[in-house]
């Protein structure tokens, strides 16, 4: 099962941010969107979460047109973190969290935030309010909320969805690692993810899939050596760019 854009553009102001990108994010993996500013990586995972409207071209939930789901069952089926941070109120990190579940047994959704907690470090601020947060924190109990969304409602893992915007912003760099080996844990249990990353290296350590985007065009799709290489990434960023497999992490490393 996938979530897929089938030929999607989108237009604004009569140019299109998105022109004809069409692929597949397959559950069980993690899917990343990469390119320079402007290429479209933001409104593409909007487009797709269904919150951005494109002008041309469809998207498929699990083979079904993303329009034909009710907000209830596209809520159950995907869930989205944006970059904004803002709550209007002031509600506690745990209120917060607990918006994430939808329905069931109170158990389900303890037994779902359980491992969340203890794997994000969340349990010193969970009585705090989110308002007091620092930046990095608001993100790790937003992308903890969107997690529980898909994961404290039902057993089902296949064919559900976690659309993240640049999840890791705002986090040093034991959380950036942190909060991406939670998303491959997940991946493992057949959820899939599509995140938008600036940060090549962690594209190349964590994801199975890489969509290069520029200038809202997709320029290339594969594994992170089909996509991650000097040449392309140096004709597409506009710098001198250099990639080449760690020998010690078995991972490609990007460096200028």
């Amino acid at each position: 099962m996938a979530l897929a854009a089938v030929d999607i553009s989108v237009a604004l102001n009569g140019k299109d941010i998105v022109s004809k990108v069409s692929l597949e994010a397959a559950d069980g993996c993690i899917t990343a969107l990469v390119g320079p500013n402007g290429a479209g990586k933001t409104t593409l995972l909007r487009t797709l979460a269904g919150e951005t409207k494109g002008s041309q071209g469809s998207v498929l939930l699990n083979g079904r047109n993303l329009a034909d789901y009710s907000l209830k069952e596209l809520a159950r089926a995907r869930s989205v973190m944006t970059q904004s941070t803002e709550i209007a109120f002031d509600f506690s990190v745990l209120e917060i969290l607990q918006m994430a579940w939808l329905s069931g047994p109170r158990e389900n959704f303890l037994h779902s935030l359980s491992p969340l907690v203890e794997e994000l470090g969340l349990a010193p601020f969970l009585e705090r309010s989110f308002r007091s947060l620092s930046g990095g924190e608001k993100q790790r109990v937003l992308f903890a909320r969107a997690a529980l969304q898909i994961t404290a409602n039902s057993t089902v893992r296949r064919g559900r969805f976690v659309l993240l915007d640049e999840p890791t912003a705002s986090l040093d760099i034991a959380y950036e690692l942190q909060l991406l080996a939670c998303c491959a844990s997940l991946a493992h249990q057949g959820i899939g993810f599509l995140v938008v990353l600036h940060d090549l290296n962690l594209a190349a350590k964590f994801a199975d899939q890489i969509v290069l985007l520029d200038q809202g065009m997709c320029v290339q799709t594969g594994t992170p050596a089909e996509v991650l290489t000097s040449d392309l990434l140096s004709d597409i960023y506009k710098t001198r760019i250099h990639v080449e497999k760690h020998p010690k992490i078995t991972k490609l490393l990007v460096y200028t």
